[in-house]
């Protein structure tokens, strides 16, 4: 049932279950927003991606899943997942700070997603891969933008225009 799903891993192992490893374990959010600016913690590489969840070592190998998927493992090879910047917003461009969004998103898996304006400074050749595997994991896609291009990704649109209709 629905309360099963939002156990933590610590109440697993208390209830005499088996400890887990699995992002599932940190699963309420049925709905996820990814703006086109995504919030940077004041944090670790680990704690961008876990973000709102505090961050955790026993999710590193998810961590790192996500970022590969969305072509971050630099971050991981330049700054490893405990090292924390002075200041996030200095290290990343716009587009590593998309991708830090879309990691956290890939990292959590909720049911739905809906993406403000969260790939526009991503390379549009890759957008297509991202898209893909939000399908993959399962998840419901809500784009919010202003390309058309995006339309491709979706199985139906909403169009509105600048009077209302």
């Amino acid at each position: 049932d629905d309360d099963d799903d939002s156990r933590d891993a610590s109440e697993e192992e208390e209830e005499g279950g088996t400890e887990t490893t699995s992002s599932a374990a940190l699963r309420p959010f049925q709905v996820f927003y990814v703006p086109q600016k995504p919030y940077l913690v004041s944090g670790s590489l680990r704690d961008q991606v876990m973000y709102p969840r505090a961050g955790s070592s026993d999710f590193d190998d998810e961590i790192i899943e996500a970022l590969s998927r969305v072509n971050l493992l630099k971050l991981v090879n330049a700054h490893g997942l405990d090292r924390v910047p002075h200041d996030w917003a200095d290290v990343l461009s716009g587009g590593e700070k998309q991708r830090v969004g879309l990691a956290r998103l890939y990292f959590h898996k909720p049911s739905y997603a809906v993406l403000d304006e969260a790939t526009s400074a991503i390379n549009p050749d890759e957008e297509g891969s991202f898209y893909d595997h939000l399908g993959t994991l399962g998840i419901t896609a809500f784009s919010i933008a202003h390309r058309m291009e995006l339309k491709k990704f979706h199985h139906s649109h909403l169009h509105f225009h600048a009077d209302g209709t």
